[in-house]
């Protein structure tokens, strides 16, 4: 099996973010300029590790359309204390197939869980972190030491917005990844606006391989949510019409 792997190594320095956006320049790119972006041969399948808010995560991806993240946090369920009760701890996952589209969250003794499946008809139009180092050809990583994406998606009574921001980049032959992804999410309700902390995913380390193959992540599905929260939709990538470019 063909393996492509970085670690991150060395001190981490402490720098003013705002600072270093101004003087490198934030790039927004957008979904449609991602989509016509050249693909990077790679194997099909990253896989990220590292850490947000105290926790460890991971992240599978096999192309654009197949997506799962996990975030664990304390001990794991069966670990009990000196005097027999089990220590906090839990999980979080996030799923995307071509049919599937759901967050959840399990937790134990002071920790909280629950959580749903399904979404929008059609193209799945919303930001997991880090999803978009994807488009429907293949890997394409970020082009910019600071670069944005931003999704926002509109109803009459409501909306909500994605947005997430990559910091740095680690080089591995002609593939880049984000050393960090600042992730946020906001919304209205009505006539009330609301926004949720930015979340920081510190990469740690990387690697390009062969599997997991589609089945894996349709497993996933089965094995995190409960039959009830499981429904269809349609979640690959948009069909985007390929037109000229004027420097």
């Amino acid at each position: 099996m063909a393996t492509t792997s970085a670690i991150i190594t060395g001190p981490h320095v402490a720098a003013d973010r705002s600072r270093q956006r101004r003087e490198a320049g934030l790039q927004y790119v957008s979904k449609e300029e991602i989509e016509l972006r050249t693909p990077i041969k790679s194997p099909p399948v990253l896989v990220i590790d590292g850490e947000v808010e105290g926790r460890d995560f991971e992240i599978v991806m096999r192309g654009f359309t197949n997506y799962f993240r996990k975030e664990t946090w304390g001990r794991a369920k069966g670990q009990r204390s000196f005097m027999g009760g089990q220590k906090a701890g839990g999980y979080a996952v996030e799923i995307r197939t071509e049919s599937f589209s759901g967050q959840w969250q399990q937790g134990w003794r002071g920790t909280h869980g629950g959580g749903g499946g399904g979404g929008r008809e059609e193209y799945q139009g919303d930001l997991p972190p880090g999803r978009d180092l994807w488009n429907s050809h293949g890997f394409v990583g970020p082009r910019f030491e600071y670069e944005a994406h931003k999704r926002v998606w509109n109803e009459p009574d409501h909306s909500l917005q994605w947005k997430e921001e990559y910091e740095g980049r680690i080089p591995k032959g002609q593939i880049w990844i984000p050393k960090k992804i600042i992730w946020s999410e906001s919304g209205r309700d009505y006539s009330s606006r609301w926004s949720r902390q930015p979340r920081e995913f510190k990469i740690r380390s990387f690697k390009f391989q062969e599997e997991p193959l589609v089945e894996w992540f349709e497993a996933r599905v089965k094995e995190y949510f409960p039959p009830q929260a499981i429904f269809g939709m349609t979640n690959t990538a948009p069909k985007f019409v390929a037109r000229p470019t004027h420097n």
